[in-house]
C-alpha cells in the first residue's frame, strides 16, 4: 500500500498491525518514532514523484489518499502521476476540507 500525504504515519502504522505492510509518504517528515515492521515512512513532496528515489519502480496493490490540504487542487491531479505504482485499481481517495 502506498499512503499520499501520510501524515504522521499513524493510520499506516495501525493498518500495518492488521496485516498490511507499505510505504507513507509526507512533506513534513514530522512521522511516528517507531514505524512497524513492514513501513516505510519517506519524507517527500506529493508533487514532485521524481523527488523520492524510494517509489519509482516500485508497485503497490493499493494507493491511499485520504486528505488534501492543497486548495484548488483537484484529488485526480495531484494523484495521477502515481497511477503507475499502483499494481491494479482502484486508487482510494477521499478530501476533506481544511
Amino acid at each position: 500500500m502506498l499512503d499520499l500525504g501520510c501524515g504522521n504515519g499513524a493510520k499506516l502504522a495501525e493498518l500495518a498491525g492488521r496485516g498490511a505492510s507499505g510505504v507513507g509518504v509526507d512533506v513534513s517528515g514530522n512521522f511516528v518514532e517507531s514505524a512497524p515492521s513492514g513501513v516505510e515512512l519517506v519524507r517527500g513532496d506529493l508533487n514532485e514523484l521524481d523527488s523520492m528515489p524510494e517509489l519509482p519502480g516500485r508497485t503497490f496493490d493499493r494507493i491511499l489518499f485520504l486528505q488534501s490540504f492543497e486548495p484548488g487542487r483537484s484529488t485526480s491531479v495531484i494523484i495521477s502521476p502515481y497511477a503507475t505504482c499502483c499494481a491494479r485499481e482502484p486508487i482510494s481517495a477521499t478530501s476533506t476540507p481544511p
